[in-house]
């Protein structure tokens, strides 16, 4: 009951974007339908929801009962969407989703040369979102990079002025790094702060963002959060930190709370690097 070989998912453009690319009757010839999930493909910022689109866009075009969508990535492993998010693993009228090929399987089966193509754009889908994923962290620790935390700062910064939203940013800056580094070599100090990394994310809840911001400093934008909130996050980070390396291995903090004290980017970065310094007995190790 397989369309066509190995397939992609792909956005589906809606509204009058999707209308230009309609042939008489609202029928697309297979050449406007693969040039209309280009554009899609294009402007989307997500090829998870250009998958799901596509999925839309195709049940819509031939009414069909259901569709799915398996693909495999080398990094992520297989991938399976289903039309409407629905639970790929009750489709088993249709496919068995663990066990079936990666392609495109519709209910009813439709040409396979009216797919042709389809696969491919939701594959480039799913790698752009890798390679955009990619283009925001720290290669080293997994975390945001500085230009990805920045964009959030602000953006979280905006709504707490709007909405009154509480935040708390945080600075970490590890204590005595460069003598950890320089007695356990640049592979060793790659390690302890791949580590630290793994320790923010796990202290980390939903809806947080952790990012390496500098050479061994460290940013956290902790939603919703007093300074109870905080500090119980911090002891969770400095109990693992210590069960993980022992007392080589230490980190000072500053915190900054929006909107309590400010609706400023520059001052609640003034205000927890200051703190930070503090913290730090005075001194930047």
């Amino acid at each position: 009951m397989t369309a066509g070989g190995p397939t992609c998912g792909a956005n589906w453009r809606s509204g009058a974007a999707m209308d230009q690319s309609l042939g008489e009757g609202g029928i697309q010839s297979p050449s406007s339908l693969i040039t209309g999930l280009v554009a899609d493909l294009a402007s989307s910022a997500s090829g998870v929801s250009f998958v799901y689109r596509t999925l839309e866009g195709l049940a819509k075009r031939w009414a069909l009962k259901d569709a799915v969508l398996i693909l495999e990535d080398p990094r992520a492993g297989r991938q399976i969407f289903r039309r409407g998010r629905r639970d790929p693993r009750n489709s088993s009228a249709l496919v068995n989703p663990l066990q079936a090929p990666p392609g495109l399987y519709l209910d009813p089966p439709q040409s396979p040369l009216e797919l042709s193509g389809v696969a491919e754009l939701c594959q480039l889908g799913l790698e752009l979102d890798f390679r955009r994923r990619d283009a925001s962290r720290d290669p080293l620790t997994g975390l945001l990079n500085r230009r990805s935390f920045e964009e959030l700062f602000a953006k979280a910064v905006g709504q707490s002025a709007r909405y009154g939203w509480p935040f708390a940013l945080v600075l970490v800056d590890l204590d005595g790094f460069k003598a950890v580094n320089d007695r356990l070599g640049h592979q060793g100090g790659d390690r302890m702060m791949a580590l630290i990394g793994g320790l923010l994310r796990s202290a980390s809840r939903s809806g947080d963002v952790a990012a390496r911001v500098g050479g061994d400093e460290f940013a956290l934008i902790v939603a919703n959060a007093g300074a109870e909130a905080v500090n119980a996050l911090l002891e969770r980070v400095r109990r693992a930190l210590k069960e993980s390396v022992g007392e080589q291995l230490d980190f000072s903090a500053g915190v900054a709370f929006c909107p309590a004290e400010s609706t400023d980017q520059d001052i609640l970065f003034q205000l927890a690097d200051r703190r930070l310094y503090e913290a730090k007995g005075g001194r930047r190790s």
